[in-house]
């Protein structure tokens, strides 16, 4: 514990002396990630660094790194990528059930996304709606 507590003030001491030493020469305020050790970071400090780091972006990286933090965030999507990959063997009723629809493909136009949501009587606009109020 101790040991970290005197990492923790040799970064706090490198990060005031990049800051002073970049704004005295005219250049940005910016560490170079090999100043940085984030090992040695408390998630407080981690979370001040990302601000400051948010804070240089311009309008299209910002863009980005709202969407990556939207994906990262986002339940779904996390357990989405953390399911295990599905292993289990196709059945012979799947199999049958794939080679009906394959064989009907041959000899009929797909039916389209919009016709299907018609038939059920909805819009995508109302899928859409429903999907931003969640």
């Amino acid at each position: 514990m101790l040991e970290n507590v005197s990492r923790r003030r040799i970064f706090a001491t490198l990060c005031s002396s990049c800051r002073s030493a970049s704004a005295t020469v005219g250049q940005p305020d910016r560490l170079t990630p090999d100043l940085i050790n984030y090992s040695v970071m408390s998630p407080a400090e981690q979370k001040q660094h990302a601000h400051e780091l948010v804070e240089r972006l311009d309008a299209g990286q910002l863009d980005a790194v709202v969407r990556l933090l939207e994906v990262m965030t986002d339940p779904v999507a996390r357990a989405i990528a953390n399911a295990p990959i599905e292993d289990e063997p196709i059945s012979q009723e799947e199999i049958k059930a794939l080679d009906e629809a394959r064989e009907w493909l041959k000899h009929n136009e797909p039916v389209p996304h919009e016709q299907v949501l018609a038939e059920l009587g909805i819009t995508q606009e109302e899928i859409d709606r429903y999907n931003r109020e969640r």
